[in-house]
């Protein structure tokens, strides 16, 4: 008999990338790791503004507020959250903040280190996009 825990999470694993690589936008990314993991999670940029939750309910959540004052950097994180670094060649991108509790902490960790790579190849992707625009932008409007 399988191990249907295990196939579940390879499964779940195999979702999450083909989504990833199918955008570059986060949104559908964090909605499917916060189902696939069972908590709430929060992402925020740099300056520590909320750019996605799910359930979209964890907007309105009090300590939102306060993993606001915590992504940037400080060493206080609200109680009941894990901020997790999103970072690319040691270059902070983005913070994802997870609700603890729920599942086993060795899927949770297997499943949350590919969710912050998955997040973090997003945003670089997004931005070598964006320069690529721009440079054809410019290309285009030197010729005119």
């Amino acid at each position: 008999m399988a191990d249907t825990t295990s196939d579940d999470v390879i499964q779940g694993c195999g979702s999450l990338v083909r989504l990833a690589s199918a955008s570059d936008s986060p949104e559908r990314l964090v909605v499917a790791a916060s189902h696939a993991l069972g908590r709430p999670l929060v992402l925020l940029d740099t300056s520590g503004e909320p750019l996605v939750a799910s359930p979209p309910a964890t907007r309105l959540d009090a300590s939102v507020g306060a993993l606001t004052a915590a992504a940037p950097g400080s060493d206080t994180t609200p109680t009941g959250w894990l901020v997790l670094p999103i970072k690319h060649e040691g270059e902070a991108l983005a913070v994802l903040a997870v609700r603890n509790g729920g599942i086993p902490e060795t899927v949770s960790h297997s499943m949350l280190d590919l969710v912050l790579s998955l997040l973090g190849e997003q945003f670089v992707r997004a931005a070598l996009t964006s320069a690529m625009r721009a440079q054809r932008r410019t290309a285009l409007l030197r010729r005119l």
